[in-house]
């Protein structure tokens, strides 16, 4: 790439999320069975951050062979097989709360009548699993923000800070790239796997919070504005799944991994949630 940076790579920023490299065949392995009581003094926690499966306009992203095939439909009931061991009382989405009402009508139009789901993430996933698990309603956590993507290029642009920003940009595609080589020959089991360990959340929030904030000396630089936009979304989608979380519920939020990379420190050592990795459910051999 050049220096001409185009206002389309700021979006990718929004919506980032990159996996880091893994042992696959490892990760296939069964855990040791988990024996978690369903019924906790505070509600039970998993987030299992995901790519969307039906492609996106981001720069940088992880592309999928048709969802619709044979092979990715059974790959597919292999993951909802592991996630049903979560007994989970309710799923939350990357939606805005706001469609709750619709996402309900849908998936109950689904479960009377099962019929093939769009391509996105939270259909395949998420219909999928409430409908394994004997619930009748799914809800939306998300939150959207304006952000000024014009004036972050111009930012860069007058700071010479295109080349170091395309560098960053740069270790988003290589890592995205590799993933959709591998998405090719691998199931889907172990992708997902691979994109909740604690190595590819640390990845994610570097990003931000190491290279995008530093990538001036300036203390007043707008990339200080640009990181604390994406922690004030995730806070706003914590608010919004804290106001699901009621006691004896074992939740399932399925989100991006970008959000899944800081969400999951909101929680994990929360006293108002027990937090449960995901993984400790995708590595299990279905029942």
């Amino acid at each position: 790439m050049g220096t001409n940076l185009s206002v389309r790579f700021f979006p990718i920023l929004l919506l980032l999320f990159v996996l880091v490299s893994c042992d696959f065949r490892e990760q296939r392995k069964a855990a040791p069975p988990i024996a978690i009581p369903i019924s906790t003094e505070v509600p039970v926690l998993a987030i299992l951050g995901t790519f969307h499966f039906a492609g996106s306009s981001d720069f940088s992203a992880i592309v999928m062979d048709s969802i619709y095939s044979e092979k990715r439909q059974r790959e597919i009931d292999e993951v909802i097989l592991r996630l049903k061991q979560f007994h989970p009382t309710k799923i939350v989405v990357e939606r805005e709360p706001s469609l709750n009402d619709s996402l309900t009508k849908m998936l109950n139009a689904y479960l009377e009548t099962p019929h093939q789901l769009p391509k996105n993430e939270l259909y395949q996933l998420g219909f999928k699993l409430a409908a394994a698990s004997g619930l009748d309603a799914v809800y939306g956590a998300d939150y959207q923000m304006e952000f000024d993507d014009v004036a972050f290029s111009k930012y860069l642009s007058d700071n010479q800070l295109l080349e170091k920003f395309e560098h960053i940009i740069k270790k988003a595609q290589n890592f995205t790239e590799r993933r959709t080589r591998l998405l090719k020959h691998s199931a889907l089991l172990p992708v997902l796997i691979d994109l909740n360990e604690s190595r590819s959340n640390a990845f994610n929030k570097g990003l931000y919070t190491d290279q995008i904030l530093n990538i001036s000396d300036n203390p007043e630089g707008l990339e200080v504005e640009i990181v604390t936009n994406w922690l004030k979304r995730n806070l706003h989608i914590k608010k919004n799944l804290d106001a699901l979380l009621t006691k004896h519920e074992r939740v399932i939020l399925i989100m991006g991994a970008g959000h899944k990379a800081i969400l999951e420190d909101f929680y994990k050592n929360s006293p108002l949630v027990k937090y449960i990795s995901i993984n400790d459910y995708l590595k299990q051999h279905g029942d």
